[in-house]
């Protein structure tokens, strides 16, 4: 029986029996009558039967629930043993099939092992035999070496004897030869002495008419060493008495206007700087084309732009720099330019290194700079174009020098007016390059081709490269005069 239902009954009878038994009352209660209790007894019982029924009821179906799930678990059990019963009787089989392999196996171990027996009986044959086989072997091949040695001595031997004769018969041949030879040249110095006889005999008739000859001739070649050398004096010092008056009627004697700049037009070269830059997040492409002259100071020669007009500036920014390329153009040839130098006498003055291969290639006469920049008080600005022309005066500054200030009034042209810019060229009335504008007003005369700073450009440009030029730049400008900045 199940407990839950024990323990209903337990305390089914329980309350039954409180429910029947008659407690003491108290003294001040008074017994009701006989009715009313049987009447209380008959409804206790009532209730207490049908609470009793109730109760039972549920614990039956709750029984007859747990009874069947016991019932369905004990068919589920019953499954389980049925499936494990064929899956037990599938292994016995298997296990009966191993049982009969392993016999079949034995049996095949025997057999084998009776082979094995037989096979070791046969190679212990087989070895006795190989053992034989051995000895006749080796007594063989002694044999046949004691063979071989005898055959190579043999050889030898007969080597030897081939290259004696071989030897004797070259010797022969080189006596033969020798000989032959020796003959031939017996004949050839008994020619050589006949004539060599004959020779001298023809030059001892010649030697005193020789020994006359070359006195004569030494006379006559010193009297034209001496007229030689003085004949060179006379010519040096006519040379440099000339080129010293052709110089000094040249610097006396100014040049025309228009003469100066169609020989500026004749050998001008163009240069043609181009930048690539971040502005404002974006990047853009600025080019600047400038025209100018290959000047020279001494073994080298450079073609002279201001900075400007390079792209560049005292102020650039040089992080903002992503390229910069340039290029040296005339009317046979075209440069890249590889390096841009900064000039020392001031740090907005850039240059081109120019060798003597590519001034063929360029096709350009040099330009000398001046050797008296003041002889003149007058001289030709070209603007960096190259298509104004004009004269300008200038005057000397004691607080700026090296540079001279050019008037403030607008240049007259042969056929207009301009006002001077950055990068104009100045040349004097006598020819040469006096300078370039670095301003409106100023002109740096270019005496000398001192490089302070220089950067690669093109495939080789760099960007801290391009820092360190223009921090160098800047200090070189701050320490220029504050007239010329």
């Amino acid at each position: 029986m199940n407990k839950t239902l024990l323990l209903i009954l337990v305390d089914f009878l329980l309350l039954t029996l409180l429910s029947m038994t008659k407690w003491d009352e108290p003294t001040e209660t008074k017994p009701a009558s006989g009715e009313t209790d049987a009447q209380l007894t008959t409804a206790t019982v009532a209730v207490m039967d049908q609470g009793l029924l109730d109760t039972l009821q549920s614990s039956l179906e709750e029984e007859r629930e747990l009874q069947e799930l016991a019932l369905r678990e004990t068919n589920e059990k019953l499954e389980e043993l049925s499936s494990a019963q064929a899956l037990l009787e599938e292994r016995e089989s298997a296990i009966q099939k191993l049982e009969q392999s392993l016999e079949e196996k034995e049996k095949t171990a025997a057999e084998l092992a009776n082979d094995s027996a037989s096979l070791q009986q046969t190679v212990a044959q087989t070895n006795a035999k190989l053992e034989t086989l051995s000895v006749n072997y080796e007594e063989m091949a002694l044999q046949a070496k004691q063979s071989n040695a005898q055959s190579l001595a043999l050889q030898e031997e007969l080597k030897i004897r081939m290259a004696e004769v071989e030897e004797k018969e070259k010797a022969l041949q080189v006596a033969e030869a020798a000989r032959l030879k020796s003959e031939q040249v017996a004949k050839e110095l008994d020619l050589k002495v006949k004539v060599s006889e004959e020779e001298k005999r023809f030059l001892r008739e010649n030697v005193d008419t020789l020994k006359e000859e070359i006195t004569v001739v030494r006379q006559e070649k010193e009297i034209i060493q001496e007229q030689a050398v003085k004949l060179a004096d006379g010519v040096t010092q006519l040379a440099e008495q000339s080129e010293s008056l052709q110089q000094e009627f040249r610097s006396s004697i100014p040049i025309n206007a228009n003469q100066l700049f169609n020989t500026f037009l004749e050998n001008q070269v163009e240069t043609v700087f181009s930048s690539v830059r971040n502005i404002g997040g974006s990047l853009e492409e600025q080019r600047e084309e400038a025209k100018t002259v290959v000047v020279t100071a001494g073994e080298k020669s450079y073609a002279l732009v201001h900075i400007d007009r390079a792209q560049l500036g005292v102020n650039a920014r040089a992080s903002g720099y992503r390229g910069l390329m340039g290029e040296i153009r005339s009317n046979t040839g075209a440069l890249v330019v590889r390096e841009l130098d900064f000039l020392e006498i001031d740090p907005r003055l850039g240059a081109i290194e120019i060798s003597s291969e590519q001034l063929e290639l360029l096709n350009v006469e040099r330009y000398f700079t001046s050797i008296e920049p003041f002889k003149f008080n007058e001289a030709v600005l070209v603007n960096a174009r190259g298509n104004y022309y004009g004269e300008i005066e200038f005057k000397l500054d004691a607080r700026t020098p090296g540079y001279v200030k050019m008037k403030s009034k607008i240049v007259n042209r042969m056929f207009g007016e301009f006002s001077p810019s950055k990068g104009d060229l100045v040349l004097s009335k006598t020819g040469e390059l006096l300078g370039v504008m670095v301003d409106r007003e100023h002109c740096v005369i270019v005496s000398e081709l001192l490089v302070a700073d220089s950067l690669g450009i093109g495939a080789q440009f760099d960007r801290d490269a391009l820092k360190d030029v223009v921090s160098s730049l800047k200090d070189r400008y701050s320490d220029l005069p504050r007239m010329v900045r």
